[in-house]
Order: structure tokens, then sequence, then C-alpha cells
């Protein structure tokens, strides 16, 4: 059930504004009330329907959730029995009012939540999110993080800590992250045994530079992801994926396909994305083409053009 359902049903039934905003309020009243058995719900309506009665114990009895940060928060901490979540903030909101989010979440509680989406958040709120669950997460999709934030490296840092600690089942993991915290990857590899599939993006900008539009991005060297990838990654990793500012040497390159041969782990699917002005050159592509008819990689790499 969405709220696009219900604005489509009233847009077929009445052509007059007035008179939709009090047939959309009925709708919602309606379904809150008679509608018991409801799992799944995307949220995309301006309306505060979490003021209207019964709207508490419809939200109690989802499993699956989706919606953006314009809603008032409070319907998170009766959302217990939530096992899918994704949290937009797509439009790059800088109004929202966090710390009320925060304050929120920490009323909240989501033992059974298996799926996480965020988009556009700070990685105070994806942490707080991930420390109310259980240890029953198995897929983290953490896209585009707020990372203007003075204290992002500290926050991206936590984020990390809390995804070790509480994802011990952890099969997916998209997340950014700072070249200062690069060492941390050591903790969710050590703790997150059965981790498959990988996405790794960093996105630096200069500290010395507050305007966010100007500031001068910073890329980041991958050599040493790839060498704690290779030593310490558990063997059920199949597919490692990165983006946007991670560059490797062909030397730091070619070691890490020489360690993945030499371990005799699972073929890797090897998949990046690079933006133009990158380091990535034809010796690169030649050097992953070398391995990929050794069977080591599974895919080649694609560019962005």
């Amino acid at each position: 059930m969405s709220s696009f359902m219900v604005g489509d049903m009233v847009n077929f039934l009445i052509n007059e504004e007035d008179k939709q905003n009090i047939l959309e309020e009925e709708i919602y009243k309606l379904i809150f009330d008679k509608c018991k058995n409801v799992n799944q719900f995307c949220f995309h309506t301006t309306r505060e329907i979490c003021s209207y009665p019964n709207a508490k114990n419809f939200f109690s009895n989802l499993n699956n959730l989706k919606l953006s940060f314009e809603k008032d928060p409070r319907f998170l901490t009766s959302s217990v029995k939530l096992q899918s979540l994704e949290l937009n903030n797509d439009f790059g909101n800088y109004n929202v009012n966090w710390k009320y989010w925060e304050s929120c979440l920490d009323k909240a509680s989501f033992p059974d939540l298996q799926y996480l989406v965020t988009s556009f958040l700070p990685s105070g709120i994806e942490r707080l999110i991930i420390e109310k669950s259980g240890t029953n997460i198995l897929q983290i999709e953490i896209r585009f993080p707020h990372n203007e934030f003075e204290d992002y490296p500290d926050q991206n840092n936590q984020l990390i800590v809390a995804i070790s600690k509480k994802c011990p089942y952890l099969k997916k993991l998209t997340i950014n992250i700072d070249p200062t915290n690069l060492i941390e990857i050591y903790r969710i590899f050590c703790n997150c045994k059965q981790l498959e599939k990988i996405n790794f993006t960093a996105d630096v900008y200069d500290p010395k530079v507050d305007v966010v539009s100007i500031r001068k991005v910073v890329d980041p060297n991958g050599d040493e992801l790839l060498r704690i990838i290779s030593n310490v990654s558990p063997k059920t990793i199949r597919k490692f994926s990165f983006g946007y500012k991670w560059n490797f040497t062909l030397e730091g390159l070619e070691s890490f396909f020489e360690s993945w041969k030499c371990q005799k782990r699972f073929p890797i699917k090897f998949e990046g994305y690079w933006e133009i002005g990158s380091t990535w050159t034809n010796k690169h592509d030649e050097l992953v083409a070398k391995y990929k008819d050794e069977g080591i990689i599974t895919i080649p790499i694609k560019k962005i053009k």
C-alpha cells in the first residue's frame, strides 16, 4: 500500500481541490481504522497522517516501510515489527531537524530489522537505527551520505563500529568510507563473517574549505583497501564493487589479484565505476583482463564515460 495509490484514487474520483483534500484525509482514516493486516507501506504525502486516529496501531503492524524525511518520526517508536526500512532524503534537505530524529530513534526499537536502505542521511541517524536493531540485519545500503558536516569522519567511524557489533549475519553492505577510517574496516570483516557483497565508496573533501560547492575532492588511495580485503575479508566474499574516488596503483592491483589467486579463493566479481579524471588507465584494463582470463575475476570492470 502506498500514498501514491491514495492520491490516484482521489484524483480519479474528484476534480475540486478542496474536496480532494477532504476525501484524501477520510481515506487515510478509513485505512487506519479498517486495514488490520497491511504489512507494507510507502509513505509519500505531505499530510501529518501519523496524528490520525489508529495511525499508531497501523504502523505498529508494518513489516516494510519506505518514507522520506519530511515526516514526523514519532511513529517510528511504535514500528517494532519492521523487517525492511528505507529512509530517503533524496533532495538533500538541509533543514531537517536531525536532533529531533535522534531523540525519536533513541526511543525506538527494531528487533526484527533485516534490510536498511538510506540516502542523503547523516551517519549518526544510520548508526542509531542499527544500534536499535537486533542482530538480524542481512543487508545495509547507505547511499550518498551527508558528509559535509565537520564531524563526518568521527560519525562515519562510529557507524562502521556499530555495523561490526550489531550485524553478525550481514550479507550485503554498501557504505561510504572516510579514508581516515579505513583501518576500521577490519572490524567489519572480523565480525561480519557471512558477507558476500561489498560496495565501498569514498568522497572526501578538503576540510580547509568551508563552502560545500567548491570543496576540493581528495582522491583516496585504494591500495590499502585492497590489502585489507585480501588479508582479512571472510571467505564468503563473492563481489567487490567500488566507486567515486578509490584509485589503485598497478602494483597494488596486481598484488591484490596475486594474493587472491594464491589463497585459492572463490573467483571474485570485481566491479568499479570511475568518474572522468580518475587515475585508471588502459594498463589497469590490461591487468584486469589478464586476471579475468585466469579466472580470478568473473566480470570485466566498467567505466563511466
